[in-house]
C-alpha cells in the first residue's frame, strides 16, 4: 500500500539564542523519504518541527503524579533505525508506575503522529532516558536479550494447532489508593474501551477457530458470573483477576510485582500494572505462538483510523503489516467503511510492555479512535466489528503461513482460437489470498439474447479450481465478430472480490 503524498513547506531552520526556527514559504508536494534518505537540512528542519512540538505538548503537562520536576524530552531522528527517537530525563522512572509510564508513552506518541507519517517505511518512536533504553537503569535483560519462545512450545506436542492468546485491553480493576473498583479508561461517544475490547475480542476468536486455531481469549465476552469483590460481570474483569481465577497457583503470572500494603502502594496502581504484565507472562507461560491485544485509541476528535504497534523484532513488524494489509482488504468490501483509515505499516512503540515482555510475536491492535465521533460509530456497527477481526485474523494466516499480503486478482490466460460448433477452454488463474468457498461468474460482454453462456459457479476449494472448465461455444455469427470478449468475476467467502478480467476467443471456421 502506498504511503501518502504529503504537500508541506520547505523550512530552514534558522538557530539563534533563543533556538526558534522560521519557515520559507516555499511548498510543494514532498513523498515520504526514510531518516537514512533525508538531506542534513530537511533532517535539520524536522528534528527542529518536533521538538517545538513536543516542548509546547509538554509544557505544564501533568503526566507523571508528584514528579517535581517539569518533564523534559530531546527528540531526535535514527538513521539505522528509522524510527524517531525521544529522551526523557532518567529521574522520571523513579516516580513512574508501568501504567502511568505507559499512558505518557502514548500521548507523546500521538503528538509525534504527523511526523511518522513523514517517514517512509516502518518507523515508529523509541524512548530514552539519559541516553539509555529503561532496561540499563533497572538492570533487567531488554528484549533481545529474553529468550524467545521454543521452551514454552517443546511442552506441545509437535502435531498440536498453533494456539493465539487474545488480549482483550483493560479492564475493571482494584485502585488500591482510592480503595474502589474502576475503568480502566473513561467512556467517550458512548464507547468504553474497557468493555469494546471484549466485543471485538469475541469476533476475533471466533475467525481464529474457523481457521483451525487454537484460541485463549483471556477475557470472556459472555456472562459468566459475578465477581464477588468488585459486584461487577466477570467478562469486565481485567486479565490479571481472569489469570488469578484460572490459575489460583501461578502468583507469578498475575501478581508479579512485590506485593506491597495497600498504605505503601502510594499511587494505587499496581494490580492495573500487574494486569498489563500478566498477558505476556501468561503467553509465555503457555507457549503461545502469538500474542494478539485488542485495543481502541484515544486522541483528539479528528484523528481515526485503525493502527498496529510493535516492538523493534523483525517477526513482530511482519505479522503486524499482515494484519494491517487484511484488516484493510475486509474493510474496503463494505462500501460503509470506504473512509476509515488503516495504517500503511505498522509503528515501533517501546513503552508498551504488553509487547516487550512477551518471548513470541506480539502485536497491539489499536482498531479506531473511540474520541473520533465516526470511528465511535463503526466500533459500534457489528458489520465493522466482524470485518475488522476476520482482516485481523487474516493477517495471522499469512504470517503463519509465510504468505505475502496481495491483492485478489484474476489472471487472464492468453486469447485463445476456437473453432465454430466446438467448446473452447478459457484459462485463468487466482492471485492472492482469497479464502474459499469463491464464486466465480462470466458473461459475453456483447450477447444479449437467451443463448449467452454466462456461468455462475461455486469453488469449494483450490482442487475445484483445477477442474473448473470455463469455455466459449463460437458461433457463426461471431466469426464477423472481432475477438468476443468474456468478462470474469469473483468473490470469495470473506466478500472480498477481484476486479473483473477480460478472457478472449478468436472464432474461426471448422
Amino acid at each position: 500500500m502506498k504511503r501518502k503524498q504529503h504537500r508541506r513547506c520547505l523550512s530552514i531552520a534558522v538557530f539563534g539564542t533563543l533556538l526558534a526556527f522560521t519557515e520559507v514559504a516555499s511548498c510543494e508536494d514532498v513523498r515520504p523519504k526514510t531518516v537514512a534518505l533525508m538531506t542534513p537540512d530537511e533532517r535539520q528542519v524536522m528534528v527542529a518541527q518536533m521538538q517545538v512540538t513536543l516542548d509546547e505538548a509538554l509544557s505544564g503537562k501533568q503526566l507523571i503524579e508528584d514528579y517535581p520536576w517539569p518533564i523534559v524530552a530531546t527528540v531526535n531522528l535514527s538513521d539505522a533505525d528509522n524510527v524517531i527517537v525521544v529522551d526523557l530525563d532518567r529521574r522520571i522512572l523513579d516516580y513512574t508506575s508501568l501504567s502511568e509510564s505507559e499512558d505518557m508513552g502514548d500521548y507523546i506518541f500521538n503528538r509525534l503522529w504527523p511526523f511518522l507519517e513523514r517517514i517512509d517505511g516502518s518507523t515508529g518512536v523509541r524512548f530514552l532516558y539519559g541516553g539509555h533504553e529503561e532496561e540499563y537503569w533497572s538492570g533487567k535483560p531488554g528484549i533481545d536479550a529474553m529468550p524467545r519462545t521454543t521452551s514454552g512450545r517443546k511442552k506441545r506436542n509437535a502435531d498440536d494447532r498453533p494456539l493465539v492468546v487474545v488480549a482483550p485491553g483493560h479492564g475493571v480493576y482494584f485502585h488500591r489508593k482510592f480503595k474502589d473498583w474502576r475503568a480502566q479508561r473513561e467512556p467517550v461517544n458512548g464507547v468504553l474501551e474497557d468493555d469494546m475490547t471484549t466485543v471485538l475480542s469475541g469476533h476475533l476468536e471466533s475467525a481464529l477457530l474457523r481457521d483451525g486455531l487454537r484460541v485463549d481469549k483471556l477475557r470472556p465476552g459472555a456472562p459468566t458470573g459475578v465477581h464477588d469483590a468488585s459486584e461487577q460481570p466477570w467478562w469486565r474483569l481485567a486479565v490479571r483477576y481472569q489469570l488469578e481465577r484460572r490459575f489460583p497457583d501461578l502468583k507469578g503470572v498475575w501478581q508479579s510485582l512485590p506485593t506491597k500494603p495497600v498504605t505503601a502502594d502510594k499511587k494505587g496502581l499496581e494490580e492495573r500494572d500487574e494486569d498489563i504484565r500478566s498477558r505476556p507472562l501468561y503467553a509465555n507461560h503457555v507457549g503461545a505462538d502469538a500474542l494478539i491485544h485488542i485495543h481502541t485509541n484515544a486522541e483528539s476528535p479528528e484523528v481515526n483510523g485503525l493502527r498496529a504497534y510493535v516492538t523493534d523484532r523483525a517477526e513482530d513488524r511482519v505479522l503486524a503489516s499482515r494484519i494491517l494489509c487484511s484488516a484493510e482488504e475486509l474493510l474496503r468490501t463494505n462500501p460503509k467503511f470506504d473512509s476509515f483509515k488503516v495504517a500503511p505499516s505498522p509503528h515501533e512503540h517501546t513503552k508498551k510492555a504488553e509487547n516487550n515482555s512477551a518471548t513470541m510475536p506480539s502485536v497491539i491492535v489499536e482498531v479506531g479512535f473511540h474520541t473520533n465521533p465516526q470511528d465511535a460509530q463503526f466500533l459500534q456497527d457489528r458489520a465493522f466489528q466482524t470485518l475488522s477481526m476476520r482482516g485481523v485474523a487474516k493477517g495471522y494466516r499469512l504470517y503463519r503461513n509465510k504468505r505475502p499480503c496481495e491483492e485478489f486478482v484474476i489472471n487472464p490466460g492468453e486469447e485463445v482460437v476456437g473453432r465454430v460448433g466446438i467448446d473452447v477452454q478459457m484459462p485463468f488463474s487466482f492471485k492472492g489470498n482469497p479464502v474459499y468457498p469463491i464464486r466465480v461468474w462470466s458473461r459475453d460482454k456483447k450477447c444479449t439474447y437467451r443463448g449467452c453462456h454466462n456461468v455462475d459457479k461455486t469453488l469449494s476449494g483450490p482442487s475445484d479450481l483445477e477442474k473448473f472448465k470455463l469455455k466459449y461455444l463460437c458461433k457463426r455469427e461471431d466469426l464477423e465478430r472481432p475477438p468476443i470478449e468474456v468478462t470474469v468475476g469473483a468473490k470469495d467467502f470473506d466478500g472480498v472480490r477481484a476486479a473483473p478480467a477480460t478472457l478472449k476467443v478468436v472464432c474461426k471456421a471448422g
